[in-house]
């Protein structure tokens, strides 16, 4: 273990500070787990639980498959992309969860392979005519699983069935580097690019060899991960133990992990992410906060809520999604997205538009929880954006139980001016220029975003993206200048996006406010610029 006393002051600086230590030490790094998983970069789909098409396809009423008397999942999941790109949501993958393999004995794996009644046409037909690489979800493997020497496979196993020992729970545990390198290869070719490693509590619990064996479960994920890295793959833990997100410390394709429960329409599983988000930024893995809807009614799902489920909390799970700056996976119904809140997230190409870092916990919340016996009040959350030496921020303020000030300076470490302004409303609020934010009593429909921009040397203030929830992100500008000229003030910034998206940059200058709309160009950028002491005059500039 790494013991550590940090010289930063609070609590997320020191979670950062230990897992700095950890880091240097296993050779792990945040560049590059953020830097090379495509999940982590672009919009997903989700057939996760809470999605709309989880066990269920068109046309099959409210029933849960299998069987399926609708339509397959092959055609739904073509007319989902067909949908999305009707109405402008750049979905670039999709998360297959456990519906698509065969389930053997007590519901572990027994082929992980798609059914011909899910796929007819086999995965890679979806990944070729969607054009989306596939996530795919894996649970335990069954003691009838297929690739076991004990089943006529050509693996090593422990096979624990129930009756044959003592506590023995028909668990299976492969036990071969060969298993996993076949495995991840054999995917590959049909398109998965990142493998999803659900129910690992589950798994880790219930197998005796695994908790009566000293290296056996480092075993495990070890070989899991170093096949995965082997074939340029991807990994998210979901339902793991600490000790599991420990261990990835020594896995670089582990990624990203699930950091709440499971999401279902209307509940509170995003509540967590603001705490379990610095333990996964600590340690490098992403923390995911899983799917949501984007509109609140979607009718004739095949959950038992049916007559009765409904979203309406969905500008709150898109805010939670993307501050998370985990993967950003709506889960809609064909025909009931809401493609503005969703692009709120993302640029046109489906690139996401999120902070450098997790939204975190302000240290005032963790104090309020610690001395009021475990009850913070509400979460106040904020991330932060870095851009040529400067620091922006967005904060976030939900099921406020009363109103709360957020002194900027103390609590966000932005030193000097600031403007800021509300980007929950659909309205654009007037700026503030206090040095502490008024966060009001809210709940989860009036939950407040705030972004607050620094005000340059010369007076001019970028306030962004006016339209995504992270007004300013790594992903949408770049090269920030600014200076004084012959004409007064003048600041500029390079605009990144998709050739033809519109591109609303807000600045600001004492009491003028501009908004100065660009088209990208032909090579994914376009320089804003604006000048002036009176009025801030825009232009679009292209190289």
């Amino acid at each position: 273990y790494v013991m550590v006393a940090s010289p930063t002051g609070g609590v997320s600086g020191a979670m950062e500070f230990w897992g700095d230590k950890l880091l240097g030490v296993y050779g792990k790094s945040r560049e590059e787990t953020w830097g090379t998983d495509y999940a982590l970069q672009y919009l997903g789909y989700s057939t996760d639980n809470g999605a709309y098409y989880y066990y269920h396809t068109e046309d099959n009423g409210t029933s849960r498959g299998p069987p399926y008397h609708g339509k397959d999942y092959q055609q739904t999941l073509m007319d989902v992309k067909q949908y999305s790109e009707s109405i402008g949501v750049p979905y670039r993958y999709i998360l297959l969860d456990s519906w698509w393999y065969y389930q053997g004995k007590g519901g572990g794996v027994s082929n992980w392979v798609g059914r011909p009644d899910v796929f007819p046409d086999g995965n890679s037909y979806l990944r070729n005519a969607t054009g989306w690489p596939i996530m795919g979800h894996n649970r335990w493997w069954a003691v009838d699983n297929v690739y076991s020497r004990d089943n006529g496979g050509g693996y090593e196993f422990v096979t624990e069935k129930k009756g044959d020992g003592q506590d023995f729970k028909d668990f299976a545990w492969p036990t071969e580097q060969r298993f996993w390198d076949d495995l991840m290869y054999n995917s590959t070719q049909w398109g998965l690019f990142m493998y999803e490693q659900d129910w690992l509590d589950v798994e880790y619990d219930s197998m005796v060899y695994l908790n009566t064996n000293a290296t056996a479960a480092r075993t495990w994920l070890h070989q899991m991960g170093s096949a995965a890295a082997n074939n340029h793959l991807t990994i998210q833990y979901c339902m793991s133990h600490c000790r599991h997100v420990m261990q990835s410390l020594e896995l670089p394709a582990v990624t990203n992990a699930r950091a709440s429960g499971d999401y279902h329409p209307g509940n509170d599983q995003w509540q967590p992410l603001g705490t379990t988000g610095m333990f996964g930024w600590a340690v490098a893995v992403a923390p995911t906060k899983d799917n949501y809807w984007s509109t609140e009614v979607q009718t004739n799902s095949a959950y038992p809520d049916h007559d009765t489920i409904a979203e309406p909390y969905n500008r709150l799970q898109a805010a939670v999604s993307t501050l998370s700056k985990g993967p950003v996976a709506p889960s809609d119904k064909i025909g009931r997205s809401d493609p503005d809140l969703i692009l709120k997230s993302c640029r046109k190409d489906g690139r996401l538009l999120q902070s450098d870092a997790p939204a975190m916990a302000l240290d005032s919340q963790h104090v309020r929880a610690a001395f009021t016996g475990g009850d913070p009040g509400g979460e106040i959350w904020a991330g932060f954006s870095a851009l040529s030496g400067q620091r922006w921020a967005v904060l976030m303020g939900a099921i406020l139980q009363t109103d709360y000030a957020v002194d900027i300076g103390a609590e966000l470490g932005m030193v000097g001016k600031t403007v800021s302004y509300e980007a929950n409303f659909t309205q654009h609020t007037p700026l503030v220029t206090a040095s502490v934010l008024g966060l009001k009593k809210c709940g989860k429909w009036d939950f407040q975003v705030w972004a607050v921009a620094p005000v340059l040397s010369n007076g001019i203030a970028l306030l962004g993206d006016l339209d995504k929830w992270v007004p300013v992100s790594s992903a949408r500008y770049s090269d920030l200048e600014f200076g004084i000229g012959a004409s007064g003030p003048y600041a500029g910034v390079t605009a990144l996006g998709s050739p033809g998206e519109v591109i609303n940059t807000g600045w600001n200058l004492g009491t003028n406010r501009a908004t100065v709309s660009c088209t990208v160009g032909p090579t994914g950028t376009v320089r804003v610029r604006v000048t002036g002491s009176q009025e801030l005059l825009g232009d679009c500039l292209y190289p």
